[in-house]
């Protein structure tokens, strides 16, 4: 009984967090308002995973929800907090996010290539691509943890390269937690959209400066067009006090290429959810994770490659060092529909 009401307490209190929220811009962007509304309510019908789901039956979230995390918006980081983070002697556009939210001077944004933007999600809730494709990939109807970032998530990043545009610089993507005064939790969610026979290279990072707990729950959403090469590099390096669960969630349209490197080398607890969506002919997946831990820390990779057309290849290959007490979970799974004729999965 206690148990019950104890997880009853915190769905309420999340959703007076996510009242408070919403009144602030519910009436600058009431599309979107009713698209958090609905998650918001479906979270309140699926409740946090236990380890009685399938899918979290070796990862206990529960220590984590119950430290009791608040949402800050507060900009406290100068350029020298993040120097330590910046990819050493590489040239890139860097997008810099504090607890979820676009801090514009850390970023440089400057001199982008023709045929790319690189946009925050809270001054692009307009644009014809985000109205279009938001939320389309990433379905929040029964994943708990998708539909708490969809319901609170109100900054985060898009980028769109239009067709036949090889953009050459890498784009870094820099999150970081600043959990400096108080328990803090942040929802950065991120629409990553390759035009037709088009090139980008994504890196994206988290990190914390951490006082005390931080808890990110990020969701990525990814469309290569026909023909598009997309690389994305995951690098999570949080501290000790920080708990990350990530949900890329990818579609692919034909002939296109699409990478995902995922690298965790710190973090308390951290949980990668990565989804593919092969939706046509001709389609080429890597998948590739190496994971460090030590102490008492916790890394779950899930994987799930949905071959939906004929003649595509994927391939996933995952690597982890563990020492002390630390744990580690992979589970991969692979569905290949009737359809998918002349499929290669490995």
């Amino acid at each position: 009984m206690n148990s019950v009401i104890e997880s009853t307490d915190i769905k309420e209190n999340y959703l007076a967090d996510f009242e408070s929220a919403i009144a602030l811009y519910e009436d600058k962007d009431s599309y979107f308002a009713g698209i958090r509304r609905n998650a918001i309510k479906r979270f309140l019908e699926l409740g946090f995973p236990t380890t009685r789901d399938e899918e979290w039956k070796y990862t206990r979230i529960k220590p984590i929800v119950n430290k009791g995390f608040k949402p800050v918006a507060s900009k406290k980081l100068t350029k020298n907090d993040i120097q330590a983070f910046l990819i050493a002697g590489k040239e890139v556009i860097l997008f810099v996010f504090e607890n979820g939210k676009l801090n514009e001077e850390l970023s440089d944004l400057s001199n982008l290539p023709a045929g790319l933007e690189v946009l925050s999600l809270e001054s692009s809730f307009d644009h014809p691509i985000v109205k279009e494709q938001y939320s389309k990939y990433a379905l929040y109807e029964n994943e708990p943890m998708v539909s708490l970032n969809t319901a609170f998530a109100k900054d985060g990043a898009f980028i769109s390269v239009k067709d036949n545009v090889s953009i050459e610089k890498p784009i870094h993507i820099l999150y970081i937690s600043s959990a400096i005064e108080e328990n803090t939790v942040s929802y950065p969610r991120a629409l990553f959209v390759a035009g037709k026979s088009s090139h980008i290279q994504i890196i994206e990072s988290h990190h914390s400066i951490n006082k005390f707990s931080s808890f990110t729950n990020a969701v990525t959403e990814i469309v290569a067009g026909e023909n598009a090469d997309v690389d994305l590099y995951k690098l999570e390096l949080e501290g000790k006090n920080s708990s990350l669960i990530t949900y890329t969630q990818v579609d692919q349209e034909k002939n296109s290429n699409c990478s995902v490197h995922t690298i965790t080398l710190n973090g308390d607890f951290v949980r990668n959810n990565l989804n593919y969506l092969l939706n046509g002919s001709n389609c080429e997946t890597h998948m590739y994770g190496l994971y460090v831990e030590s102490e008492k820390q916790h890394v779950d990779n899930h994987t799930f490659v949905d071959h939906a057309k004929p003649h595509c290849y994927s391939n996933e290959v995952y690597k982890g060092v563990m020492a002390d007490q630390s744990t580690g979970v992979f589970n991969g799974k692979i569905m290949v529909r009737p359809d998918a004729q002349k499929t290669n999965a490995y």
